[in-house]
């Protein structure tokens, strides 16, 4: 059930004050409504211990007692853990809402029901436009993927910012880590932060060309494109972080901005580190770095490079 149905059969709840069920999601889970609000409710098979917390936008209630639904007479008597949702019903983020919530209630035993609470903090909390260099950016991370499973058949995305805002690198595994780099035009400069390319764990560098051009494809378009890619891209993380990322950039610009990628190149980090170590005095150092003469992997890694970070 779509945001717009849940929301119209919660527009015609008479009694306030009950629990109603609107929709099952899985055995366990559903959407439920009291008091004109939307809930998502699953059953508290972690065990938590009863807390609350909130936030701006969201509720969270663990292992609260649950006996009775209005309009489900044989609803469970059982501990469950309660999401609210506190925006109005005509809220442009209750669409994501619904979505994620859905995608979590098929996949519970991916993201325990807290993680997946915290994870939708980030998401929230996000301003609705961001700058541009944040389209440009999105557009490379998710034209990597794309590349990464139409021509070496390897999904990469539940490597994609695994710590949601705060991921140190784009992509990260237990054995090395891609940093991801997106120019407009066919410049070879980028601007790297040392510490993060050139720290102690390793990384390949991916820089992705791109030109804006009308003929060339939006983020709506390729967004869409990788979710009906069958086998691929169907995870909880990739799904929160396309939709935290969404909200980074305005609504005009995911619709409308267009790119093509024109080339796409992988670096070893430790082959182009400029510097062969840094002071102990200097730290946060910034710069642009120019890789025109620098030699990149070359293609028949590829494959090994993506294989290796899902392994």
């Amino acid at each position: 059930m779509d945001a717009k149905s849940i929301c119209k059969r919660i527009m015609d709840i008479e009694e306030d004050d009950a629990l109603y069920l609107l929709c099952t999601l899985s055995d366990s889970a559903g959407f439920f409504s009291t008091k004109r609000k939307l809930l998502y409710i699953v059953r508290d098979e972690e065990n938590n211990l009863h807390e609350s917390i909130e936030t701006e936008f969201l509720v969270l209630h663990t292992h609260i007692r649950i006996s009775s639904v209005k309009n489900a007479a044989t609803f469970p008597d059982d501990d469950y853990n309660v999401l609210l949702y506190k925006g109005s019903m005509d809220d442009s983020n209750i669409e994501s809402f619904v979505q994620l919530c859905d995608i979590h209630a098929r996949a519970t035993n991916c993201l325990r029901f807290r993680e997946f609470f915290y994870s939708l903090i980030d998401l929230f909390k996000l301003p609705t436009e961001q700058e541009y260099k944040n389209a440009i950016g999105l557009y490379g991370e998710l034209k990597l993927m794309q590349i990464a499973f139409e021509k070496y058949n390897t999904d990469i995305s539940e490597m994609w910012h695994k710590s949601g805002s705060y991921s140190h690198f784009d992509f990260s595994s237990s054995r090395f880590s891609i940093e991801v780099k997106t120019i407009v035009g066919n410049d070879a400069t980028v601007m790297l932060k040392h510490q993060q390319v050139f720290g102690d764990t390793p990384c390949v560098l991916a820089v992705m060309n791109c030109v804006q051009v009308d003929t060339g494809e939006a983020l709506i378009e390729l967004v869409s494109d990788l979710q009906h890619t069958e086998s691929a891209f169907e995870g909880i993380n990739y799904a929160i972080n396309i939709a935290t990322e969404q909200k980074r950039i305005s609504k005009s610009d995911f619709s409308n901005l267009r790119f093509r990628m024109v080339k796409f190149s992988l670096y070893k980090a430790d082959t182009i580190n400029p510097f062969g170590s840094l002071p102990i005095n200097v730290s946060d150092l910034s710069y642009r770095l120019d890789l025109s003469d620098a030699a990149p992997l070359p293609v028949s890694t590829f494959f090994s490079v993506f294989q290796c970070l899902i392994q």
